[in-house]
């Protein structure tokens, strides 16, 4: 087809009411015709509002996306495989908006022998494993269609910001902030703003203002944001009640509660509002905390820094308890500790430092928010195995890890080596207490693979004749 032909299709589609068009093809030289069709859609389609115009990026494997997917007035489309990564032949760089499933996607196909799929009937309707960018892109169309199926005044610019910053940041990438077109939003190289995510992209065309954390006996207001003319909300609700002190009150619009009397209740509340539009019922729910944060008992375990002495630890929460905005730790006393606890340090929201003995022992934490400090609760702390009480002993680094891991044995003695009867197994848990995977080996240094792990915290469980080691890592890329 001609690059006249395809202009001519743009402007068709647009100049006809198209909303959407979507494109799964390039071109082989850079056509003005194309880029002026292309924004005479994005500025002319849909009465002046933007017709939304989709590109896949290509299945080259190349590090530039193809034409005329790197127009800044498309939203460029790449692809993912099954574990969240980009797929291999998946295109990138500069211009990649966002990625999409595009390996194995099963789909609806042209029928009889015209198809991929020629078996004869229904049966040929459809094609079972269709891959590519091309598969990816029609995705990002179809999130748009539900986005102004919900509010169908929403400009061209506005549907793109929707899609772009509703993404989730998957795979083993690092994203930064402004790399990208839009300078407020995090991008990468290989997945543009990352994964699209339809129900976060629905949620976000209804914002919901109101306070983020509602304190005991407090009354908070809370709208929904950017109805168009003529849709309105038939009605909202809370739960869970028990959080709430009634009469609740309010127009349709905006809910007026009030969080319950009872000091000591607190928790995560959900406000749901059902908006009625041209297409049917539409459910708006907005997620807050009311009262003061929890911390229920939990253990955590220490993670000796390899950049300290062995009594030095990382000693990790889990993270900030839900509801809360900091955390509060202290040491009130020592149960029956071979050697004194002091903390001397905090770090951040989610970590501190201190300085401990050899054996299990407690700390105190509370979480904190504008409502104030939550109960405190003790937790209790396992230390590391090692540290100077082994031969051999394991070295685990680097902590945090990337992509890779090492187990490094290193003995009192010079010049000795692992041999058959020092075997060991490492295994890789995660912090639900999940096997992930294990190795036996009795290489002096073992590599573990670590490219296809979330960023986050893990345990890792080394079995030797010395008895079991068990260290905490984290991966963060």
């Amino acid at each position: 087809m001609s690059s006249f032909n395809r202009a001519m299709g743009i402007n068709f589609a647009w100049q006809n009411n198209a909303h959407i068009i979507n494109n799964s093809w390039k071109n082989h030289i850079v056509e003005p015709t194309i880029d002026n069709a292309i924004q005479n859609a994005v500025t002319n389609g849909r009465g002046g509002l933007g017709t939304i115009v989709v590109f896949a990026s290509g299945n080259g494997s190349d590090n530039s996306i193809f034409y005329p997917s790197n127009n800044p007035n498309v939203i460029a489309v790449g692809a993912t495989n099954r574990l969240d990564n980009r797929a291999s032949f998946s295109n990138y760089g500069p211009g990649l908006d966002v990625v999409a499933p595009g390996v194995e996607i099963y789909t609806t196909d042209r029928q009889g022998i015209a198809g991929s799929n020629t078996n004869s009937g229904a049966a040929g309707d459809y094609h079972p494993n269709f891959t590519g960018t091309s598969a990816s892109a029609p995705q990002i169309a179809g999130i748009a269609a539900l986005i102004l199926s919900m509010n169908p005044t929403l400009t061209n610019q506005q549907v793109r910001n929707l899609i772009e910053s509703t993404t989730d940041r998957v795979g083993p990438y690092t994203y930064t902030l402004g790399a990208g077109e839009q300078p407020t939003l995090m991008w990468n190289n290989q997945m543009g703003y990352g994964r699209v995510n339809a129900l976060n992209a629905m949620k976000a065309v209804y914002p919901v203002s109101g306070p983020e954390t509602l304190c005991n006996s407090t009354l908070g207001s809370y709208n929904v944001q950017n109805l168009p003319t003529g849709f309105i909300v038939t009605n909202w609700s809370v739960a869970p009640t028990q959080l709430f002190s009634p009469p609740f009150s309010g127009t349709s619009q905006t809910a007026n509660v009030t969080g319950t009397s009872d000091a000591f209740s607190s928790g995560q509340a959900t406000i749901t509002f059902v908006i009625e539009t041209d297409c049917g019922e539409v459910e708006v729910q907005h997620s807050f905390w009311v009262g003061r944060p929890s911390l229920p008992d939990s253990i955590i375990w220490g993670s000796t820094s390899p950049t300290v002495g062995s009594y030095e630890m990382y000693l990790v929460s889990g993270g900030i308890p839900d509801g809360a905005t900091s955390m509060t730790w202290w040491l009130p006393y020592c149960f029956g500790c071979s050697d004194p606890w002091s903390i001397y340090s905090g770090q951040n929201l989610i970590q501190m430092v201190a300085i401990v003995g050899d054996s299990p022992g407690y700390v105190q934490a509370m979480g904190n928010n504008t409502c104030g400090n939550g109960p405190a609760s003790l937790l209790y702390v396992v230390p590391d195995v090692g540290g100077g009480s082994c031969n051999p002993c394991p070295f685990i680094y680097p902590n945090p890890a990337s992509d890779e891991l090492f187990v490094e044995w290193r003995f009192e003695e010079a010049l000795r080596t692992l041999d058959e009867t020092d075997e060991f197994e490492v295994a890789l848990y995660d912090m639900q207490g999940a096997r992930l995977f294990s190795r036996k080996s009795t290489s002096a240094l073992l590599r573990l693979d670590l490219s296809k792990l979330r960023n986050g915290f893990y345990y890792i469980h080394i079995l030797h004749k010395e008895g079991l080691i068990r260290k905490q890592i984290r991966v963060e890329r």
